[in-house]
């Protein structure tokens, strides 16, 4: 884009985000939103009205241009995808801005109207949007000598439901799969669970995975969080313990909660650190010396026709 590189942070679960530094001294603008993510049942043909707050937490006037563009998917890390042609979801043209050009003061938190008005033909089900500010900055904003300029910009996701037939909640979902190294000689373990949805409507859940000794049933939890699943989607969540872990059996299980119901999978494997493998081979090492030095011991005295010496160590005293 006339040789600036763009850059949007999207740190989805902040209401304030800090953006990049351009080079050398120069200025950082720190943009604020809210809500980060907007989340709405709407209606066919019903224009709705929401609000959304920016927030200027630098030192300098920062004006920004607000447009609409589709998202295709999350990946695994949370980060949504943008898609530049319509994505087959798509709730972009549905959104009305009262403004696409503000600036925003120093310190200064304002609002932008928007309205939300789907089409007759909308069936029901989930449809995704996302808003996008992007900083329109002058050159005083970067450093000169700068051989790139960063543009920080900021997104609001908008995740819109049409109710009705098809709902489903999560145990209801299809987990594809859960994998997990059947051995596993060091940290990090990595737990990866791939669900599918197959229905037209988001899915929200809150998901933990759990490492757990078979035998001593000491547990390890690690917490996903709140997650969302898109319509007609698939996404994978990596799971990684970090902690040192015993040698032993266990059953490592995901867990996926929505108020009652639950999908949960699971999957054994077998852990022997690398410590344990060296302590086992040092073990086996000192047997197989005793033994071969017993033997050495047995040979050298049958060569030296002395076997009465070693019938001699064998005999055991008799007890009176």
């Amino acid at each position: 884009m006339k040789k600036l590189i763009l850059t949007t942070l999207l740190l989805l679960l902040l209401p304030v985000v800090p953006t990049a530094l351009a080079q050398g001294g120069a200025i950082s603008p720190t943009i604020g939103v809210t809500p980060a993510k907007l989340f709405e049942t709407v209606t066919p043909e019903k224009k709705q009205q929401f609000t959304i707050k920016l927030r200027n937490l630098g030192i300098d006037p920062l004006p920004l241009t607000a447009s609409t563009t589709d998202v295709d998917g999350i990946t695994d890390e949370g980060i949504p995808v943008f898609s530049e042609a319509v994505a087959p979801r798509s709730a972009s043209s549905w959104i009305a801005l009262s403004s696409t050009d503000v600036i925003v003061s120093p310190g200064e938190t304002k609002e932008l109207a928007l309205s939300v008005t789907p089409p007759k033909d909308a069936a029901p089900g989930g449809y995704t949007a996302a808003i996008i500010f992007q900083a329109q900055l002058p050159s005083y904003y970067f450093d000169l000598d700068a051989s790139a300029r960063i543009l920080p910009a900021i997104s609001v996701l908008a995740f819109f439901t049409i109710p009705g037939s098809g709902e489903i909640q999560v145990d209801k979902v299809s987990l594809e799969s859960l994998k997990v190294p059947r051995i596993v000689v060091s940290t990090p373990l990595s737990v990866v669970a791939d669900v599918k949805n197959d229905s037209n409507f988001f899915v929200q859940a809150d998901a933990q995975a759990t490492i757990t000794n078979v035998i001593s049933k000491k547990a390890k939890t690690s917490k996903i969080g709140s997650i969302i699943l898109l319509p007609e989607k698939s996404r994978k969540f990596i799971t990684a313990f970090e902690e040192a872990i015993w040698p032993g059996v266990y059953t490592a299980t995901i867990n996926f909660t929505q108020g009652d119901k639950v999908l949960v999978g699971s999957a054994k494997f077998v852990a022997l650190p690398w410590a344990f493998i060296i302590l086992l081979a040092l073990l086996a090492f000192l047997a197989l010396g005793f033994a071969g030095r017993r033997r050495v011991r047995h040979a050298w005295l049958v060569l030296r026709g002395k076997e009465h010496e070693l019938a001699a160590t064998k005999k055991r005293p008799t007890l009176r």
